[in-house]
């Protein structure tokens, strides 16, 4: 060794002693107050000093890190050809590096996956020594938790896409013996109905309505069902025509009934014409069902802001109901009147919620009893 070495040497060493207690007061004052493990090496890679976290979560002592290599730290266990790398040839270019994502088997602690940042500190009049600054950030829970989420939607949607075919097979399977059961039932009506007791009369005509139930029951599987299939074909359209020609049609199929109605005009979204015209149809069936006894009948359909958003909000007059039981409305085969006094499976508001989500959008209700009910929704 020359003495141009042995000065660099002595000076490297008086540098030294005077940089150590230096770091021991940062690691003590800021260092052990950072969550995640962290470590100071010196430019040839040499471990100066490290955090509590850096000790506690790898399961190494003071003497077995301080001043070795960060390769040699617990015996060897750090020699991870991945670190090395990013330490040796990638950081050197680069001086600061975010994220770099390593894997490692550690004998003390099993396998674990970390973050590493680094960043090089040039050494200046406060640091006198050129620095790098290396933190690592623990992720083998989050890795393991986000790996089993996309297993459980890979899962979940592969159930669904069971169920709707399931739904759609069930749904098809049923109508034909369903239909089956009420034409036979009603051909025994007209060809025997004189033969009939009284009580036979009432069991055949109870039969005729639960079928008409069961098949309704089966036409709401099968919307959603074909709801959840199909593809969404936007196009702007009016909401106001598409109301419009849903009351025409409600009032032709019971003309005896005065139900005034105002529709908001030119009301434009941009939907799926067939979907919406399923969702308006369900809605505006349960106002003129649940006005029946109403005089007169209000049916309102009309846009509003809230916030700056579109609102659409279909209002009537009927029964309504007790919002406590509001949390049932959106399920399937979810009633809260009986079936008795108003007829119906269920299934509407479920098929309403369904097309809605679809498009992006929120669907809620408010109601009263005895004072009407009024449905929101918005469009995504």
């Amino acid at each position: 060794m020359d003495e141009t070495d042995r000065k660099r040497a002595k000076d490297q060493e008086h540098i030294m002693s005077k940089a150590l207690p230096l770091l021991e007061t940062f690691r003590i004052a800021i260092f052990d107050t950072i969550p995640d493990p962290l470590i100071v090496l010196d430019s040839d890679l040499n471990v100066l000093t490290a955090n509590e976290a850096f000790y506690v979560h790898f399961k190494v002592s003071r003497d077995e890190t301080r001043e070795r290599s960060v390769f040699d730290i617990g015996n060897g266990q750090w020699n991870i050809p991945a670190l090395k790398d990013l330490l040796e040839k990638i950081l050197p270019e680069k001086s600061v590096i975010h994220e770099f994502e390593v894997s490692h088997e550690f004998p003390t602690i099993g396998e674990r996956i970390f973050l590493v940042n680094a960043r090089e500190i040039k050494g200046g009049l406060f640091v006198p020594l050129d620095l790098i600054l290396v933190t690592f950030v623990d992720i083998t829970d989050r890795k393991k938790w986000t790996d089993s989420i996309v297993e459980l939607n890979q899962r979940l949607q592969a159930a669904n896409e069971d169920l709707e075919r399931y739904g759609q097979t069930v749904s098809h399977d049923l109508r034909v013996p369903v239909r089956a059961i009420k034409s036979f039932t009603e051909i025994l009506l007209s060809d025997h109905y004189s033969e009939l007791s009284e009580n036979a009369k009432e069991y055949f005509d109870r039969v005729v309505f639960n079928v008409d139930i069961m098949d309704q029951m089966i036409t709401g599987l099968s919307q959603l069902a074909g709801l959840s299939r199909s593809a969404l074909n936007r196009i702007r359209i009016s909401l106001s025509d598409i109301g419009e020609k849903i009351i025409s049609q409600l009032k032709m199929s019971d003309p005896d009934r005065a139900v005034e109605v105002e529709i908001q005009r030119d009301m434009y979204e941009t939907v799926d014409p067939s979907m919406f015209m399923v969702a308006l149809t369900n809605i505006f069936k349960n106002s003129w069902k649940f006005t029946r006894d109403r005089s007169p009948a209000k049916i309102s359909f009309r846009l509003q802001e809230d916030g700056g958003k579109k609102v659409y909000l279909i209002k009537d007059n009927g029964v309504g109901f007790d919002m406590k039981y509001a949390y049932k409305l959106f399920g399937m085969f979810q009633r809260l009147h009986s079936g008795t006094t108003f007829e119906g499976t269920g299934t509407g508001l479920a098929v309403v919620k369904k097309v809605i989500e679809r498009h992006g959008g929120k669907v809620w209700i408010d109601s009263k009893e005895g004072e009407g009910t009024t449905l929101f929704f918005t469009v995504g």
